[in-house]
């Protein structure tokens, strides 16, 4: 039966059937004939006599590395008979002959397969080489591949400097080069990018590269916002400043950059104009200044290399970037215009950047804010006198050298200044008064909870909104928590929830609070075994409105994903009740939005096992059949 199974399999190696298949059924064979496995190797070693690109033979080395990992010296061979055939391919032939996307696919995932576990020299540069004049188009796998190819060959102990240099200019001449850059697989070219940079020498290639001159063409398809692409992109540059090759004046970008490089000569010009900060302000938009000022990311770190993934990171601005720029604008030897400066949202910005994590970030921020206020003594617009107020207060009140601030504080901060520039806001009174009290700021403290939250005025609703949101938005790291604690913050608002003073609206702000608190995983279980939170939001969910739903499953899915890591059967018992509360809840619901079913289904399946109450099918067919999870996968075989 083994031999007859055997030889099945091997006609369907043969006969190029579906790789997928293939390797399923070696996979089940070799569970199932822990004695096969050297016939099932040799059957996988065995050469294709084609004269073409060697896709089955990289398919079966492909099967080997995910099969018999340790067979590394057999997969070795292979590699490099691979390499032989395809160089012969690649020299008699063109990417339009044949239908090389699968083979470049397999080979791709073998190079990364074998990166690491290779340790004798295998010379890429000529199949390399050939790529790159083969291919008139980069399409997605090419790119990978060529990515692939490049790491295998720099990360060998003695590759050719001469070899790198070629490679290097050919790939900058590629006539695909620019117009993919401004594509989405920029992303790639840039990682290669950073390849080339950090391995190329100059005083032992043969062709000298000069990399400082690639700066107005990475400025050019950069925008300072925290998406993965240009996370990627501003982490190639400073591969090229670690490397030694000045940056000199990226102080715009995008379009602005590339007019500014294609008008102007002379570097000196170039620096003097890139310098001006009302360039840069015109560049900023209101809206997502706003926004990276709510969304602050306080994970992120000055001089990052490796990308990382942020909420509402598409739409924000990276500090990284944008605070280095406003420090070198905001210089004694610079125009600095700080009415605009104020009302671009830039002053506000810096200040919710003292709440970052990076110390060495913060002690820029600060020097930031130093050389703004020496610029700002000397000018006169309506509303310095408020700022200069709140900048001597902060200065009276920070007794440590570069005190990080609560992310809540920081936005209080950031929020004063917006007010500033708006006088006839309902609050301006209220935080005139608050500056005017004592003459420093409580930094250990939420600044005006008790008194808006519990306001008296006409406009008691609006101040309430105005410190929800502060909470809402304010809460991002654990000491933020430590200071909602002191303030009695969460007591009051679940006690205020049920109380018949409370409106629909600001019930929905009540629960984006606990939503932002529910984020921070680290303090989550605190939450839930000092307030219990989890047998409070069983009261809620049985006459919690529509609205509130989306919020409440978000809440769920962030608590299933803390409980996962604990033991605690009380816990796990509650959130059971809760989330079956939940599912029963969503049954009055005549249509339920597919983020919430989403929410639901991924929470179901993940801890479907630490589950105590049992799910069946039945009980959840109402919001799978609103789920887009379940409709691209087979999840709902998960509970038959």
């Amino acid at each position: 039966d083994n031999e007859l199974f055997l030889d099945y399999l091997h006609k369907l190696i043969e006969n190029h059937s579906s790789e997928s298949i293939v390797f399923d059924l070696l996979q089940i064979y070799c569970k199932q004939n822990l004695d096969q496995h050297e016939k099932v190797l040799k059957l996988l070693e065995n050469e294709n006599k084609q004269e073409n690109l060697p896709i089955q033979q990289t398919n079966q080395l492909l099967h080997i590395l995910k099969l018999f990992p340790d067979s590394i010296l057999t997969a070795e061979i292979i590699y490099k008979a691979i390499i032989k055939k395809a160089i012969l391919f690649f020299e008699s032939s063109n990417e339009n002959n044949q239908n090389i996307d699968e083979w470049m696919l397999s080979f791709e995932q073998c190079t990364t397969r074998l990166l690491t576990q290779i340790k004798s020299e295998i010379d890429l540069y000529d199949l390399t080489k050939h790529l790159l004049k083969c291919f008139k188009i980069f399409t997605i796998n090419s790119i990978s591949l060529l990515k692939a190819l490049i790491q295998f060959f720099v990360s060998q102990e003695s590759f050719d400097q001469k070899h790198l240099s070629k490679l290097f200019a050919n790939f900058l001449k590629h006539k695909n080069f620019l117009e993919q850059l401004s594509s989405l697989n920029c992303l790639i070219l840039v990682d290669i990018l950073s390849l080339f940079v950090s391995h190329y020498d100059s005083k032992q290639s043969s062709i000298t590269i000069e990399c400082s001159k690639h700066f107005p063409m990475l400025l050019s398809i950069y925008n300072p916002t925290l998406s993965k692409t240009n996370q990627h992109t501003l982490a190639c540059m400073y591969t090229y400043e670690k490397h030694g090759y000045s940056m000199k004046s990226a102080f715009v970008w995008g379009e602005a950059a590339l007019k500014l490089y294609s008008t102007t000569t002379d570097a000196k010009n170039v620096l003097l104009q890139a310098s001006k900060l009302e360039q840069i302000m015109s560049l900023l938009d209101d809206r997502m200044m706003m926004k990276s000022i709510l969304f602050y990311p306080v994970t992120r770190r000055l001089r990052t290399i490796e990308p990382s993934v942020f909420e509402e990171g598409d739409h924000i601005y990276d500090p990284a970037y944008l605070i280095p720029v406003f420090y070198h604008s905001l210089g004694s030897e610079n125009v600095v215009k700080c009415q605009q400066f104020v009302e671009k949202h830039c002053l506000a910005y810096c200040l919710m950047a003292l709440s970052s994590r990076c110390g060495l970030l913060r002690a820029v921020v600060y020097n930031c804010l130093a050389r703004f206020e020496q610029h700002l003594v000397t000018q006169k617009f309506y509303c310095k006198e408020q700022i200069l107020t709140m900048l001597t207060l902060l200065k009276q009140s920070i007794k440590k050298s570069n005190l990080k601030l609560a992310p809540i504080v920081a936005l209080f901060l950031s929020k004063l200044v917006d007010l500033f520039t708006h006088p006839e806001s309902k609050m301006y009174r209220t935080i005139t008064r608050f500056l005017l009290k004592q003459p420093y700021i409580d930094l250990v403290h939420i600044p005006l909870f008790g008194e808006l939250f519990h306001s008296s005025s006409t406009e008691y609703k609006y101040e309430r909104g105005w410190i929800l949101n502060l909470l809402k938005h304010g809460i991002k790291d654990s000491i933020d928590y430590t200071l909602c604690t002191k303030a009695y913050v969460f007591k009051t608002l679940m006690t205020f929830y049920n109380c018949s003073l409370c409106d629909d609206s600001t019930k929905i702000e009540i629960l984006n609070v606990f939503h932002s608190t529910s984020k921070l995983q680290d303090v989550l279980m605190s939450l839930l075994f000092d307030y219990g939170f989890l047998l409070w939001l069983q009261i809620l969910i049985k006459n919690c409105s529509s609205e509130s739903l989306k919020i409440l499953s978000l809440i769920i899915k962030n608590l299933g994903l803390r409980l996962q890591s604990i033991d605690n059967q009380v816990q796990l018992l509650e959130f059971d009740c809760l989330l079956m509360l939940f599912i029963r809840r969503l049954k009055n619901e005549t249509t339920i939005s597919s983020s919430i079913a989403d929410n639901v289904m991924s929470t179901i399946v993940k801890y479907q096992e630490r589950l105590k109450l049992s799910v069946n099918i039945q009980q959840i067919k109402h919001i799978a059949d609103y789920s887009t999870i379940v409709k691209k996968t087979s999840l709902l075989s998960c509970f038959c």
